[in-house]
């Protein structure tokens, strides 16, 4: 007897955002290959955080008979939200009535798996490839005369899954400053030793901005967040390496030491769904990424001085920001003790920044939920409306 779908683990991530650009890869090759997907089951290869994002916007575009496997045992027999998780066998056993989705990111392996068993790309299975890194570099190592560049993580690159309007923060910005005078590199988990060396090539590419637009996120200065995998971005570092011509040894240095953090850090940190545990799960990132006690002796704000005297050095203009962070729903799951906790990094953070000669620009509060990819979002990522009020803001300290 099969157990309930409440007593099964739920593997649903809570997702609210994606990048704009799988948002676009995935609903392209949906309408492309219509006719073979309407009358058939969908198996969704990878039960991560890309294939929940997946099953929603599948829902979206009209698509419900869905079903999930995946590479890793632990999760056959659970679910993503109410969709069965199984074995890799299940593709066999469907083969003449369903057609597989790969979710996951970097599914080459998969790929493999599948044609090994006779199925057949854009036909029989299909992998919609991520294509964050290459437009990454190819804005990496575009040649213009670059007035202002912006570097952040995906609160500049991404979308709420809900948007209507699917210009990111991003491309907004380049849009008002102009695009061929305005960069914008920005990434999910670097921080600020990624973007020292980043900048620092970016220099060495003849890119002399005259304004550097900086995103001060406080997940990144906590003492464990620059050796999680996820941040390290080896993949990425690769391939500038590869393209970049005598690069400087500190970002030889830094490809190295991500490679090795990569391979030998084991632990990361997730916000996955438990069911009722939602609320609790929401509550513990709140607490790691904005209510620890921020301190200066960490790598992250070692670099982020090191960037401020480099810019300093160059006579760049720095506009280090702190982006918006959901205090109305970080306060109805901690209460008041929330926004003391994070209010005391806020000070601390502005005056070692102020030490450098600096002001920082605070976007904490200029946001209410409604301005969020979700009402009770714990990512910064705003929607279409509060896009637009943080882009004015910009607009306004440039001036």
């Amino acid at each position: 007897m099969s157990l309930t779908l409440t007593n099964k683990r739920n593997f649903a991530w809570p997702v609210t955002v994606m990048p704009y650009e799988d948002y676009s890869a995935l609903k392209e090759c949906v309408y492309k290959h219509k006719d073979l997907l309407i009358n058939k089951e969908i198996i969704i290869f990878g039960a991560g955080i890309r294939g929940s994002i997946f099953a929603k916007l599948m829902e979206q575009f009209g698509y419900h008979k869905l079903l999930f496997c995946d590479n890793n045992p632990d999760k056959w027999g659970g679910y993503v939200n109410q969709y069965e998780i199984q074995s890799p066998e299940i593709i066999e056993e469907k083969r003449d009535n369903a057609v597989i989705l790969i979710s996951v990111e970097n599914g080459y392996s998969i790929e493999k798996q599948l044609e090994k068993s006779g199925y057949i790309k854009n036909k029989t299975y299909f992998f919609v490839e991520s294509m964050i890194y290459p437009i990454y570099m190819r804005e990496f190592f575009r040649i213009d005369p670059i007035e202002t560049l912006f570097l952040g993580d995906c609160g500049l690159s991404q979308i709420s899954i809900n948007d209507t309007n699917h210009n990111n923060l991003g491309d907004m910005i380049k849009k008002c400053l102009g695009e061929k005078r305005t960069k914008v590199l920005a990434m999910h988990g670097m921080g600020m030793r990624a973007y020292y060396n980043i900048l620092k090539s970016q220099l060495q590419l003849g890119i002399n901005p005259k304004v550097l637009g900086l995103m001060v996120n406080f997940e990144v200065f906590t003492g464990k967040h620059h050796l999680i995998p996820r941040t390290q971005h080896v993949n990425l570092f690769d391939k500038i390496l590869e393209e970049l011509q005598n690069p400087e040894f500190e970002l030889i240095e830094y490809h190295q030491i991500i490679k090795e953090r990569f391979n030998s850090f084991k632990l990361d940190v997730s916000s996955s769904y438990q069911g009722d545990h939602l609320e609790n799960n929401r509550r513990m990132v709140f607490r790691m990424n904005y209510m620890y006690r921020i301190k200066k002796n960490t790598e992250d704000m070692e670099y982020l001085i090191k960037i401020l005297e480099l810019c300093k050095d160059r006579g760049i203009v720095v506009l280090p920001f702190i982006p918006p962070v959901n205090y109305e729903y970080a306060a109805q799951c901690i209460g008041e003790k929330f926004k003391l906790a994070y209010d005391a990094n806020c000070d601390k953070m502005k005056d070692w920044v102020r030490e450098q000669g600096v002001e920082l620009l605070d976007l904490s509060y200029i946001l209410g939920s409604n301005c969020f990819a979700d009402p009770k979002t714990i990512d910064e990522t705003a929607n279409g409306k509060g896009r637009q009020i943080i882009l004015e803001e910009f607009l306004k300290a440039l001036k």
